[in-house]
């Protein structure tokens, strides 16, 4: 098939368009932006959901990457530590994140309006690139001007790049990279096709699988399908041609897969340890009558509970998709391919075991139907063909086909909007009858008046739709005044507390907007709330209180967590905190789940904590808390085995047997008897002086009802209230032989009802007498300077030393090696997740690095693909010069 290539002038005609298909999506997102508020023209932002809970955090950990203070194959800022690479190339791997350098961390929000503007505006402008350039699509409407050509690519251009999809997605911004691929991808393949050339296709595969190896994979499927669709149609007239074609993509597909191999090997293994549902019975994943409802939601953030997938591209684009099957300038085999593929693509979205393949077999955890885009751009493929055959059809034929087409879209859309309001139905009607009425007024004459009227019509529908969208997200935005006040105050609280650097110390938080604080300023937390976390790291530290999972939550929680003595051991030598009302008033502005009490002075006490005020603000240091490496008193102690987690399991049960296979001597908690009278008062008579705890054990599988906990007849705190209070709760300090009344009732209310929580609490005393007991064998000194730098980790063993393991608490991974004075030792699981070294006598010095998985056998096989791809170059370009 040959098609006419642009002249000059036509060339710059196409670079103008080429522009407005960027400006139009830019300019319709900030009127958008403009109408709610939304930086820069208001107190709201982007930042919902994903994006708060976690890229905002990593944005910040970016930035330190990019001025070398922060390591990006390991990091002690996300939980207790973990491989970072895989976090770095599913999540950062944008090159639209680059521009994260001129922002200030007190500027993230800023950032993030910019950046979803530009993604959102660059999807608009490969596709109006491929609309224009395939000529898998030119050559079905050769015969139509240039500029009508590059008219209507605006309309589907812009449809696509204003999808329902985008605004209800966003916030999982790294996205968004490859939907901007996708066209460039398909115009790559048109090339493979037409010209038998693949670089194209090979290098922008790789990028879309670099920038997220995830949507990579759903793009790069989505092509094979395409693919073996096209290599049926008699577009391909001989069995030679599609051998040709059909190596070529493969050989395309294959180098970018080897391209690509420093990112997805290192990425999949980092994913290896994180729990994955994959469990499908042959059952539909939603309602079918709701797919046809997507295409006219006008609510669609709201529909998606459903689980149907959010394909809404605009009432325009449906209605002329329409006229492509009915058509008689376009073959009943490319009808045929068309409606095959949208066939299977909404059998694939509702059938679960197709579903969970566009999913690498594992259900998602939120965001349903992430292949949903797939769909409007092959409808808008079809519109925008559709529309221009009506240009070449005679007018007798293409008034009937205008009719007829919008007879059929009113009996769709009587059934799809039928839960709809009046007022959005006759909308829907109304829009409808505009596109077919100007594409009919217009059809002889004035066709690129008509066709601008049309993108108009178009833009209006999917202004209704997506500031509905918008409107519904930004209720629970992050709020600029809010977020620079709370990083405002606690970066000044930080810098007063005054961290030793020249020592590993980690930094507990007794108020935070997310579990990703610790990433967001640079400190070494336990917090962590990112995809690629470890599950049997979470199980840990859930196990041990710092938080429960009620459902499928696979994060970890300091904030109202665990016991001082476990604090402790795992080295929170500081903490901070604050008791300001104006700060707890921001943090539900920062992120709307922390609504609960997060900021209230409930710090177990002892008498080895100091404790500086500054106003409302204070910080704390521990002057008995563990260093990162120290001794263990056990010889046995590489004999535990992983948790087997479950929230009704006794969390200081769990921590006695760490202590226990430390010293098996040590009992840190002895449990308190209660009894529980007529008000729902659980009466406790303290048997054993010390720091007093209560969790209260939970059925799994449903978040429990969030309660206030009453002491002695005193509100002490909450438990339960969306993501701030869930663990273990302190309840004070108290001597032996005192009384304690602790009652439950309602959030937000004062009435005690032991009915209140599932069950009874569990309560303890904590011993400081044992614990300091146990510093003082297991921290005496004989192991020294414990150091982190990145992914090594290193610490000196003095002349008092005596043979035994010293344990190091960082998490267990296979993939870290141990050198004591240089020669290679083994590094064994310990304390259940933790790590220990065998060390002899003496002094010693024991460095231990990090190589992150799969990166080695990754950057070879990247390095052969570079060499393949090149070689392919030079024979390409050497045979084609032979053949001139």
């Amino acid at each position: 098939m040959k098609t006419k290539k642009l002249g000059k002038k036509s060339n710059k005609i196409f670079y103008v368009y080429l522009i407005l298909a960027l400006i139009i999506p830019f300019t319709f997102i900030l009127v958008i932006f403009w109408a709610l508020h939304i930086y820069p023209f208001g107190n709201n932002t982007v930042i919902t959901v994903d994006f708060s809970n976690q890229f905002l955090a990593l944005f910040s950990y970016l930035q330190e990457i990019l001025s070398g203070h922060a390591s990006v194959t390991y990091s002690t800022s996300m939980g207790l530590g973990g491989n970072f690479f895989g976090v770095l190339t599913y999540y950062l791997m944008s090159p639209f994140n680059l521009l994260v350098v001129f922002f200030s961390k007190s500027q993230l929000p800023y950032f993030a309006s910019l950046i979803t503007i530009l993604k959102i505006s660059f999807i608009g402008l490969t596709m109006f690139v491929y609309l224009t350039k395939a000529r898998l699509i030119r050559g079905r409407v050769t015969g139509v001007a240039e500029k009508t050509i590059f008219k209507a690519a605006l309309i589907f251009s812009s449809s696509f790049a204003l999808m329902a999809y985008v605004f209800a997605y966003k916030e999982c911004i790294m996205w968004l990279d490859a939907i901007i691929l996708m066209p460039l991808i398909f115009l790559g393949m048109d090339k493979i096709i037409f010209d038998h050339k693949v670089s194209l296709f090979t290098v922008t595969l790789t990028a879309a699988i670099i920038t997220n190896f995830y949507f990579g994979y759903i793009i790069g499927m989505f092509s094979g399908l395409i693919m073996l669709m096209l290599l049926m149609s008699p577009t391909l007239k001989t069995e030679n041609k599609r051998f040709r074609i059909l190596r070529q993509y493969a050989f395309g597909g294959t180098v970018s897969l080897m391209l690509s191999a420093f990112v997805t090997i290192p990425s999949y293994k980092s994913t290896l340890g994180v729990a994955k549902n994959s469990q499908f019975s042959y059952q539909p994943v939603y309602s079918a009558s709701n797919f046809v409802v997507q295409l006219f939601r006008d609510n669609q953030v709201a529909n998606n509970g459903l689980r149907a997938p959010i394909i809404f591209f605009g009432l325009v684009g449906l209605a002329l998709s329409i006229t492509f099957f009915m058509s008689n300038r376009i073959r009943f085999s490319d009808k045929l391919i068309a409606a095959v593929t949208l066939l299977f693509l909404f059998v694939s979205s509702w059938l679960d075991v197709l579903y969970l393949v566009w999913h690498a077999m594992a259900w998602p955890n939120g965001y349903y139907q992430r292949q949903a885009f797939l769909i409007p751009f092959v409808l808008c493929v079809l519109g925008f063909i559709g529309l221009l055959s009506l240009y070449l059809e005679k007018p007798q034929r293409a008034k009937e086909i205008l009719i007829s087409a919008f007879v059929i879209f009113l009996a769709v859309a009587g059934v799809a909007t039928s839960g709809s309001s009046l007022k959005y139905i006759i909308f829907a009607i109304g829009i409808s009858g505009a596109t077919y009425a100007i594409a009919l007024v217009t059809l002889r004459k004035y066709r690129d008046v008509g066709i601008v009227g049309i993108l108009v019509v178009a833009l209006l529908s999917l202004g209704v739709v997506d500031y509905r969208i918008e409107a519904t997200i930004t209720g629970q935005s992050l709020k600029t005044d809010d977020y620079q006040y709370f990083y405002r105050t606690t970066r000044e609280l930080l810098d007063r507390t005054k961290l030793d650097g020249k020592t590993f110390a980690r930094v507990g938080n007794r108020y935070q907007a997310n579990d990703n604080d610790p990433i967001l300023f640079g400190y070494n937390g336990i917090s962590n709330y990112l995809s690629q976390q470890s599950t049997a790291i979470t199980d840990f530290l859930s196990a041990n209180g710092y938080y429960q999972k009620h459902t499928w939550k696979r994060w970890a929680n300091y904030n109202n967590g665990s016991t001082l003595s476990m604090d402790r051991l795992l080295g929170v030598k500081y903490t901070y905190g604050s008791v300001s009302p104006r700060l707890s008033r921001a943090i539900p502005g920062v992120n709307a789940t922390m609504s609960g009490d997060n900021s209230t002075f409930n710090v177990p006490k002892s008498n080895k904590i100091r404790v500086s005020w500054k106003e409302q603000e204070y910080s704390t240091t521990d002057s008995v808390a563990f260093p990162l490496a120290f001794r263990a008193n056990s010889k046995k102690l590489t004999h535990s085995n992983q948790i087997r987690y479950d929230t009704m399991n006794d969390p200081f049960l769990a921590q006695n047997n760490v202590w226990r296979q430390l010293d098996s001597s040590i009992r840190m908690f002895t449990k308190q008897e209660s009894t529980v009278n007529s008000r729902g008062e659980y009466t406790v008579r303290v048997n054993k002086s010390g720091n007093i705890y209560l969790f209260v054990p939970t059925n799994r599988g449903f978040e429990p009802m969030p309660v206030d906990v009453h002491v002695n007849g005193k509100l002490r705190g909450q438990m339960f209230v969306n993501d701030t209070e869930n663990g273990i709760f302190y309840l004070g300090r108290y001597s032996a032989g005192s009384t304690i009344k602790v009652g439950f009732s309602k959030h937000g209310f004062t009435e005690i009802n032991s009915k209140n929580v599932e069950n009874a609490p569990i309560i303890v005393s904590e011993s400081n007498t044992e614990y300091l007991r146990a510093y003082r064998s297991m921290v005496d000194g004989s192991v020294y300077k414990s150091v982190v730098h990145g992914s090594k980790v290193s610490f000196d063993t003095g002349s008092k030393f005596r043979e035994g393991n010293v344990v190091v608490s960082l998490p267990y991974d296979s993939n870290w090696y141990a050198f004591i004075d240089g020669h290679p030792v083994h590094v064994k699981r310990a304390l259940t997740e933790l790590m220990t070294v065998k060390v002899p006598d003496g002094r010693h010095k024991v460095v231990m690095r990090y190589k992150v998985p799969g990166l080695t056998i990754g950057i070879l096989i990247s390095s052969a693909g570079v060499l393949l791809f090149v070689i392919s170059g030079i024979l390409n370009v050497w045979y084609r010069r032979k053949n001139i």
